[in-house]
């Protein structure tokens, strides 16, 4: 396991998170925490302003309302990441601050630099 590095930080970069730390947390804001399954889980790294990062959780469980991670759009990771459905939890579950937070609620993460799961919402359509 290799935890995150602020440097690799990024919008797109998807990361393990342990979200019971993140909960925990006072340096991060939380506009609707979840409070289902406490289990780490990838979150998707979506704004970068400064030394602050914003995160949303994503999950396989599909719900009408949630919104499908379209499989092109995701690279890097495991065959699991690529192949399986994923979905963000809420769109208004998301966790704000700042970018040492999240580098330290990594310490789960699996995957090495260069390897690890991104989202790109940029796909050609005919």
């Amino acid at each position: 396991m290799t935890t995150l590095v602020d440097s690799e930080i990024e919008v797109g970069l998807v990361g393990w998170l342990d979200q019971v730390a993140l909960n925990e947390d006072g340096r991060v804001f939380k506009t609707t925490p979840y409070l289902g399954d406490p289990e780490p889980r990838p979150f998707i790294c979506f704004c970068i302003q400064g030394g602050t990062s914003s995160w949303a959780p994503t999950t396989t469980v599909r719900r009408h309302e949630r919104l499908e991670l379209i499989g092109s759009w995701r690279t890097g990771g495991g065959p699991g990441w690529r192949s399986r459905a994923n979905y963000l939890v809420d769109g208004a579950n998301t966790y704000i601050g700042p970018v040492s937070a999240f580098v330290e609620a990594s310490n789960l993460e699996w995957a090495e630099p260069g390897l690890r799961m991104h989202l790109s919402a940029v796909e050609s359509r005919p």
